[in-house]
């Protein structure tokens, strides 16, 4: 766990920790500048290259270390299965205890 203070450093940390031809792929919008969009209207097996997948879930479990993530925030379900890393970029706000 890491915690950021700005969605800037949180480029920088994949800048700093990723290779710069890595496949990241993100439904999260405020990362849009720095990780294309994807279509995942496409066959999930194209997605198996993804080096890392990052989510913002709708809410997380502090006790647990649940978190709470729909189709729509994961974009496929195959995804966090297939992605080498899964990185959840979780807001202080919705974080349950």
């Amino acid at each position: 766990m890491k915690t950021v203070s700005d969605w800037d450093e949180i480029k920088q940390y994949i800048k700093n920790n990723y290779a710069s031809d890595a496949r990241i792929v993100s439904t999260i919008h405020a990362l849009g500048d720095m990780v294309p969009a994807i279509a995942f209207d496409t066959a999930p097996h194209l997605l198996e290259d993804v080096e890392l997948a990052l989510f913002q879930p709708h809410f997380a479990v502090a006790e647990n270390g649940a978190a709470w993530l729909t189709d729509n925030i994961m974009g496929d379900r195959a995804l966090p299965f297939i992605a080498q890393h899964i990185a959840l970029v979780i807001d202080k706000r919705t974080l349950l205890y």
